[in-house]
């Protein structure tokens, strides 16, 4: 991930996105409103966390990914442990 948003490079952006996450299960619009950000922004960090496996997809309430429902994995909730430790 080269590009930068909002003077935040992805990595920073991702690691906040894990740790609103880690309040509990939120719908990708609602994780967006929390972080104060356009979910268009977002969705390619979200996307890049489910791959990684620290995301997924616990179902959806409307069309596209803005939509679906969004919980940590096991690992995600891990990696929320550390970010917030640090």
């Amino acid at each position: 991930m080269k590009m930068r948003w909002v003077g935040l490079n992805p990595y920073s952006i991702e690691r906040l996105l894990i740790k609103t996450l880690d309040a509990g299960e939120a719908t990708g619009l609602v994780v967006a409103d929390r972080m104060r950000l356009p979910y268009v922004l977002l969705e390619p960090l979200v996307e890049h966390a489910r791959a990684e496996r620290l995301v997924e997809v616990r179902g959806a309430t409307g069309s596209g990914s803005a939509g679906y429902r969004y919980a940590l994995t096991d690992a995600g909730r891990e990696r929320a442990r550390q970010y917030l430790e640090a």
